[in-house]
């Protein structure tokens, strides 16, 4: 057989296929159930799939009536549609004891298939070469989400999440060989590929720790800031504590070049600006806990105040959910004093650091806030809730 002659299917990161060194296609677009069934067939091409799994995929919450009798149409349908794609004129499907199978005579290539074998090759072999190998081609073989123009199936839902729980643990084994082997530009290139992947899956602390162990401490930090303004700014997640565990342990070890006093004071210098000032979470973090210890012997006040925002009109949310967030922080920004200090805690939450204050002028900063947001948003259609405590516990 030649190498030609081979099937070879991409579902990961997209749908394609090649028979004969030639792209085919075929059904009416991505949402053909003679499509999909060819995908699953594809998918448990060596274990087969049961007719029922079939029916509930198609016909779960339809009002066909014959549903087995449907299923048995569509099948002897699809051959009609391979060999008007271009493919052999034989049978493809096997029905026996209630389970479908593939019986194409061509040799089939499937990039999901090949993640899953990879990962078992790697988990069942004995040597660090072999795992190391396997787990590799488990990587080089991801290529995001399976058929991510289907995402919203309940079969394609199951069958993404495991291959995606394969890829991530390969990740994190791969990760650990590497590191440990000291090859230290692999597994940033691993993680790295990981966190484009899943920005949220956590991948930037083993970036972070392959730059660290390089030396290269002033691209770790820049990786810091980003992180903490993907986490804090863009999308206004609240990092997880284990996150935030280690992006206060990176911050402390990143070393930057010996300068003088004044070129260090003139790089940290703050730019004049009008209002309250912002910073990421974990920075506010340390800022909240010192102000508590200066406090604490100083006798000054100290409040916390949280900020959050709602919107009442529906069709609004949907029109200004991502101007919404920044609406609010130019509200706090100049609504507020110098002197104090604000961050974003979630999507449609922030927190403020209030200094030198008592509880009762809080109405007064509330009213502040919720008149410049009126200014911005221009409509009723939001709602701003408050919440205060003293910093300080007697």
């Amino acid at each position: 057989m030649k190498k030609t002659d081979c099937l070879y299917i991409q579902m990961l990161g997209g749908f394609s296929m090649v028979y004969d060194g030639k792209p085919v296609a075929f059904g009416k677009g991505n949402q053909s159930r003679f499509l999909q069934l060819f995908q699953l067939l594809m998918l448990y091409k060596d274990t087969g799939i049961a007719k029922d799994r079939l029916i509930e995929a198609f016909y779960g919450w339809s009002e066909v009536g014959n549903k087995n009798n449907s299923l048995n149409n569509l099948i002897y349908r699809l051959k009609k549609q391979l060999v008007a794609a271009g493919f052999p004129d034989e049978d493809y499907v096997t029905v026996k004891n209630g389970k479908c199978t593939w019986c194409g005579s061509m040799p089939v290539w499937v990039d999901a298939l090949e993640v899953e074998h990879n990962y078992k090759q790697a988990e069942a072999a004995e040597q660090d070469a072999e795992k190391l190998h396997y787990y590799k081609k488990v990587c080089e073989l991801y290529r995001g989400e399976l058929l991510p123009q289907l995402a919203s199936e309940d079969w394609v839902i199951v069958e993404s999440l495991r291959l995606k729980g394969l890829y991530e643990t390969s990740v994190r084994k791969l990760g650990e060989m590497m590191m440990n082997r000291r090859e230290y530009q692999q597994a940033y290139q691993i993680y790295s590929e990981a966190a484009a992947f899943y920005p949220f899956g956590e991948w930037q602390i083993g970036q972070a720790e392959s730059l660290m162990q390089m030396e290269r401490y002033e691209d770790a930090y820049k990786l810091y800031k980003e992180t903490v303004r993907l986490y804090s700014e863009e999308l206004g997640l609240t990092q997880s504590q284990h996150m935030l565990d280690y992006l206060q342990e990176m911050s402390g070890k990143l070393l930057l070049q010996e300068e003088p006093l004044e070129e260090i004071m003139e790089r940290i210098q703050e730019e004049t600006t009008e209002g309250a000032y912002y910073c990421n979470y974990p920075s506010f973090i340390d800022t909240y806990r010192v102000l508590c210890r200066v406090a604490d012997r100083s006798g000054r006040s100290i409040f916390l105040m949280s900020c959050t925002v709602k919107q009442m009109q529906i069709e609004k949310e949907k029109k200004n959910s991502d101007r919404v967030a920044e609406w609010l922080k130019k509200s706090i920004t100049a609504a507020l004093r110098r002197g104090d200090m604000y961050t974003r805690y979630s999507k449609s939450q922030y927190l403020i650091l209030l200094t030198g204050m008592k509880q009762e002028d809080s109405e007064v900063i509330c009213q502040r806030i919720r008149r410049k947001f009126g200014q911005y948003s221009g409509t009723d259609g939001y709602e701003l809730s408050f919440a205060i405590a003293s910093a300080i516990k007697f």
